[in-house]
C-alpha cells in the first residue's frame, strides 16, 4: 500500500531541513518550558504538581521533592487545584482563555489537569510568560 511507505516523509522532511541539532533544540525547549512549569505549580499555593509525595516536609526535604519533580518532568505536566471547586472546571477555564490546550484525567480518584509541550515553536520566555 503506498500510504505506507509515505508515513515517513514528513519526519524525513523536517530532518532534512533542521538535522539532529535542530530536533535536539526544539526537544530542550519543550523540556525547558515544562520544568518551568512545574517550578511556577510547586511555588504557587493554589495548584500541586503530581504526583507529589508527602506534605508536611521540612525545607530541605521540601526541596529535594522539587528538585526530583523537575528532574522527572519532560514534556508532560500533570497538576490540579487545590480548591476542588476550582479543579472540577480548571481544564475548561485553562481552554476558554485560548492561549494554551490542556486535557483533563484522573489522579486518585479526582480530576486532574495535563499539559503537553510539544509544539516545535515553543518558546520558553514567552509561552511561560503566558503560564504564569
Amino acid at each position: 500500500e503506498n500510504s505506507r511507505r509515505f508515513r515517513a516523509l514528513p519526519v524525513y522532511a523536517t530532518l532534512l531541513s533542521y538535522g539532529s541539532a535542530g530536533y535536539t533544540d526544539i526537544l530542550r525547549r519543550q523540556i525547558s518550558l515544562a520544568r518551568r512549569v512545574v517550578r511556577w505549580l510547586w511555588h504557587n499555593p493554589h495548584y500541586e504538581v503530581l504526583p507529589r509525595g508527602p506534605s508536611g516536609l521540612d525545607g530541605s526535604e521540601e526541596t529535594s521533592q522539587l528538585h526530583d519533580a523537575i528532574k522527572h518532568t519532560y514534556i508532560i505536566v500533570l497538576f490540579r487545584a487545590r480548591d476542588d471547586a476550582l479543579n472540577a472546571v480548571l481544564t475548561t477555564k485553562i481552554n476558554a482563555t485560548g492561549k494554551i490546550y490542556v486535557t483533563g484525567t484522573m489522579w486518585d480518584g479526582k480530576p486532574a489537569t495535563r499539559l503537553a509541550v510539544s509544539h516545535w515553536r515553543t518558546d520558553v520566555r514567552r509561552d511561560g510568560d503566558i503560564i504564569g
